[in-house]
């Protein structure tokens, strides 16, 4: 831990210096020398070395000096904010102590060096920390609780990314017939906990798996002063929406069943509504034309969503060659939209069923999953082809991943490969 902790004083030594030497560049580069007449160096430095406290302060509360272990685009994130409000507050902070604007320029430049010289400090950082845990320099050493899957897949990947946190013993609750995991020793079961922690030198307890113990380990590890942590497969869950939030004075954790529930919902509304008024305003001469001397051709189909609730939706039936084949889709497609506007359906989403798709989709025969029926349906759905009793799994599943994994990317590029398959 004191080897972790002089690490990131170091960093925040490095950092500070490195973010002198983006100020220096910047104004360099600018001006082209450091004894310009009208922009003089020596009282932008000094304004900069204030901004460097406040720099260095930005960086410690978004958690770049953690003794906790971080991915390098966490790392990125963290270097990327601290730098844009910094560089954007510098100015500001310069003309109220010197009365003075000055270039543009430089607080591009000074964004752009600072984020080149604190990343790749932080790159050449994280291949120091991972060359030292493969010495066993710096390491925390982890006793690990349990030998089944979940365990074996830690295990393997910490010592794999040359971790800090290096499993050196297992215990098993219930014993096993392993010798060893990737190299770890199992010593036996928690009987002996207190001698092997002792005898290893543990600094930290991994539980995974979900004992009726655990209790137990959790009061063993506040007694000895060391962190005890597990993974949400131990306790059931293997999702990726998950995080903490306080409730009163409780902190709980949090399992979203999609990104959607939030302001995801309401950004996926705002693209429909946007999309679909652009393209019908576009396209509203060709519709006054059909709805005024082709109302024959101009049909309306029943769509049923999971509660078995249906609308209507407009679709153009008069079809002949080929090439009007492709404008009819077109057409149809432009019709649709005014069910999205209506809110009947969205432009991404589900499976947007006909009676006859719907009663294959839930054959009795299939396993049911509903959550697919929490969104709207869409023109555009993840699974392009049409449903049969042989791909349905694949159709509930796609929209089943849909749905948990969403994101707006995900949604434009599901209309791209649409349009470009069709």
């Amino acid at each position: 831990m004191k080897i972790r902790i002089y690490q990131k004083l170091f960093l925040l030594l490095i950092d500070t210096c490195a973010l002198f030497a983006s100020f220096s560049l910047a104004y360099l580069v600018r001006l082209g020398t450091f004894s310009h007449s009208k922009f003089l160096f020596e009282p932008y430095i000094q304004m900069g070395a204030l901004m460097i406290i406040f720099w260095i302060f930005l960086l410690m509360i978004s958690g770049r000096y953690s003794l906790k272990e971080k991915s390098l685009w966490n790392e990125f994130t963290i270097i990327f904010i601290s730098s844009l409000s910094a560089s954007a507050l510098f100015p500001l902070l310069f003309y109220f102590k010197q009365d003075l604007f000055f270039s543009r320029g430089i607080i591009i430049l000074l964004f752009i060096f600072s984020i080149f010289l604190l990343y790749g400090i932080s790159f050449v950082f994280k291949k120091y920390t991972k060359y030292q845990a493969s010495k066993n320099i710096g390491i925390s050493r982890m006793l690990v609780i349990g030998a089944g899957k979940n365990a074996e897949n830690i295990i393997t990947n910490l010592l794999h990314c040359n971790s800090i946190h290096k499993p050196v013993a297992i215990l098993t609750p219930y014993g096993s017939k392993k010798k060893e995991i990737a190299g770890v020793k199992i010593f036996g079961k928690l009987d002996s906990l207190e001698r092997i922690f002792i005898q290893e030198n543990i600094q930290e307890l991994f539980l995974c798996e979900a004992v009726e113990h655990s209790e137990n380990l959790a009061s063993f590890c506040q007694n000895k002063g060391v962190v005890l942590r597990t993974s949400l497969e131990t306790i059931g869950i293997n999702h990726s929406q998950i995080e903490t939030e306080t409730i009163g004075n409780t902190t709980f954790l949090t399992l979203q069943q999609s990104p959607l529930f939030g302001w995801g919902q309401l950004i996926k509304r705002l693209f429909d509504i946007l999309i679909s008024s652009t393209i019908l305003c576009i396209t509203s001469p060709i519709l006054f034309f059909l709805f005024l001397f082709q109302n024959n051709t101009i049909t309306k189909r029943e769509y049923v969503n999971g509660t078995q609730s249906t609308f209507w939706g407009y679709r153009y039936s008069n079809t002949t060659t080929h090439t009007q084949n492709r404008f009819h889709r077109f057409i149809n497609f432009v019709l649709l939209l005014i069910s999205v506007v209506k809110k009947d359906i969205s432009l991404v989403g589900p499976k947007l069923y006909t009676q006859k798709e719907y009663n294959t989709a839930n054959d009795t025969n299939i396993p049911k999953n509903e959550s697919r029926f929490i969104l709207r349906p869409g023109i555009f759905c993840p699974y392009s082809k049409t449903p049969t009793p042989e791909n349905i799994i694949e159709y509930i599943t796609s929209e089943t991943e849909y749905i948990r994994n969403w994101s707006f990317s995900r949604d434009i590029e599901i209309i791209i490969t649409t349009f470009i398959s069709h």
